[in-house]
């Protein structure tokens, strides 16, 4: 027994003693890093970059480096390319892209997370091309034609692609079709009409869509229904009816639909036919009450977005047959405190957001003893 308590004290004691040395162990893994890699993390952090480390599961230090106020200086390059084993590189617009930023990115071998907020040219897209490691890459699309989305197919890991801006119209899918690793994809233009998502079908494998473009009618739906495995679509602008909607009902594998900003007529039947849908947001669309009714047939929904809509204490009768429902917004409606009562009674456990207070406030026994309206 006493052999037991003295393992327990010991152990105890060395647990102590390694709180004690954290800091110091802390501040041994600064050391180890070498002061050539030292001085090159705080000068790029003197010229306003932002410069993180932290080390892997191998042991293996990984440096994240945002050029969020920094230019591609000679010096700037200079000290980022000292740095091993960037996996990050965020490069702002005051970033300038030439022969010499270029020679140094290219050092980056292991990169494999790219934001580039300054506007690159197909050129550019050659060069990013050859970073084969790359898994996320966000670009600005303003200065892109086809032929700079032909380069990606280069990067067999590319899983995340976001392009903001693009000024590309037309086929742009077909490009991107031969990128096979895509799964998450996200393209912001106001140049590109429901009828330029030809080719979107190309690409089965994505399992995350966002589109904003002018349009997305029924030309784009037929194409978005190929995406069999999608687990979340997010549109913007959408001007069709449920007709042109159906193709919608082939995505049986999706979760989280958004639609904000809609403008839909006939209802939403085929959203009715999504059984795995656990969240839909319809804020500021034309959604009435008797549209309300597919969705009382979604088994698992549990989150749902009406603000802006023309939703009544009506349409909140119909939601309160949904009995998965965890949170309601019904904010800027025209539902009534009576109404949110009724809902919220039914389903306690339903967290309800509104635009008016229909929670009566508690008073507490203490409080009404005090109160002066009491008499003794």
């Amino acid at each position: 027994m006493e052999d037991m308590l003295g393992l327990r004290s010991l152990r105890a004691a060395c647990g102590f003693l390694l709180l004690l040395l954290a800091p110091i162990m802390a501040q041994a893994d600064e050391i180890a890093i070498s002061p050539a890699i030292l001085e090159a993390t705080e000068a790029l952090r003197q010229s306003g970059a932002s410069v993180n480390y932290y080390e892997n599961a191998e042991g293996q230090m990984l440096f994240n480096v945002n050029f969020v106020d920094a230019a591609a200086t000679e010096e700037n390059l200079r000290h980022l390319v000292k740095l091993p084993h960037v996996e990050r590189l965020w490069l702002g617009r005051s970033f300038k892209l030439n022969e010499r930023s270029w020679e140094a990115i290219m050092q980056l071998r292991e990169l494999e997370y790219l934001y580039l907020h300054s506007q690159p040219t197909d050129d550019d897209m050659r060069q990013i091309a050859q970073l084969t490691n790359l898994r996320t890459l966000l670009i600005d699309g303003r200065n892109l034609s086809n032929i700079g989305l032909w380069y990606l197919e280069e990067l067999r890991f590319l899983e995340n692609l976001t392009i903001q801006s693009a000024s590309f119209d037309g086929d742009c899918f077909h490009y991107l079709a031969n990128v096979r690793s895509l799964t998450n994809l996200t393209l912001q233009s106001d140049k590109l009409k429901s009828s330029d998502l030809a080719g979107l079908g190309e690409l089965p494998q994505l399992e995350l869509l966002f589109l904003s473009v002018q349009s997305v009618d029924g030309a784009g739906f037929a194409e978005i229904g190929k995406l069999t495995h999608l687990r979340s679509l997010n549109l913007r602008n959408v001007r069709t009816t449920a007709e042109q909607m159906k193709p919608l009902a082939q995505l049986q594998e999706l979760q989280f639909l958004t639609m904000n900003d809609s403008s839909i007529k006939g209802g939403l039947g085929p959203i009715g036919d999504l059984r795995d849908l656990h969240r839909l947001e319809l804020a500021n669309s034309t959604i009435r009450d008797e549209d309300l009714d597919s969705l009382q047939q979604l088994p698992l929904l549990a989150n749902l977005n009406l603000a802006h809509t023309k939703i009544t204490d009506a349409g909140l009768v119909k939601l309160g047959q949904m009995k998965r429902l965890n949170t309601l917004n019904v904010r800027n409606t025209t539902v009534t405190k009576e109404g949110l009562q009724a809902l919220q009674g039914k389903w306690p456990q339903l967290i309800i957001s509104a635009s008016i207070n229909f929670i009566e406030p508690q008073v507490s026994p203490e409080a009404k003893l005090k109160s002066p309206n009491l008499k003794e």
